[in-house]
């Protein structure tokens, strides 16, 4: 017969439960560009391990108070009803059932686009990442006092 303090420490051994699998890893290579003025669009490399992700997105880069979270069997999102002309920050942890979640990615950066302005709409016709396109009546090629040799566009993304 084994002893008390034997038996009852091989009961404890067997009725712990085997947690089964490898732990998630935490997903990288995470991307974040600019969609719309109100949404941003992310994508990351998936960790092993992981059957979902959490995509967590945030004004400010200490995560205190995300304005998103949720989870995902993808490896991208995209994010709408954002503010737009705003810099957002995202993170990403990669998580199965067995051992629950990784820790979270490295944070990255992205704006959303400006508005068009509102004072200028008819000449804005669209805003894109990296430029615009803007369209305007052209003057008459005569009488020659009415013309024009050119045009200039002055662009910024602040006030002139």
């Amino acid at each position: 017969m084994l002893p008390r303090p034997l038996i009852a420490a091989l009961l404890l051994l067997t009725a712990s439960p085997a947690i089964a699998g490898p732990p998630p890893s935490t997903p990288s290579g995470l991307q974040a560009t600019a969609a719309s003025a109100g949404s941003v669009s992310a994508s990351w490399n998936a960790g092993g391990n992981d059957t979902s992700y959490t995509l967590q997105v945030s004004p400010n880069s200490g995560f205190t108070s995300p304005v998103y979270s949720s989870s995902t069997a993808d490896t991208f999102a995209t994010i709408s009803g954002l503010v737009a002309n705003t810099t957002y920050y995202l993170e990403v942890d990669g998580c199965n059932t067995s051992h629950g979640c990784s820790a979270y990615s490295a944070s990255v950066s992205s704006p959303t686009l400006a508005n068009p302005p509102q004072t200028l709409t008819k000449a804005f016709l669209g805003i894109g990442l990296n430029s615009i396109t803007v369209a305007w009546a052209a003057l008459p090629a005569s009488p020659a006092a009415s013309t024009s040799e050119g045009y200039e566009l002055d662009a910024s993304s602040t006030d002139f």
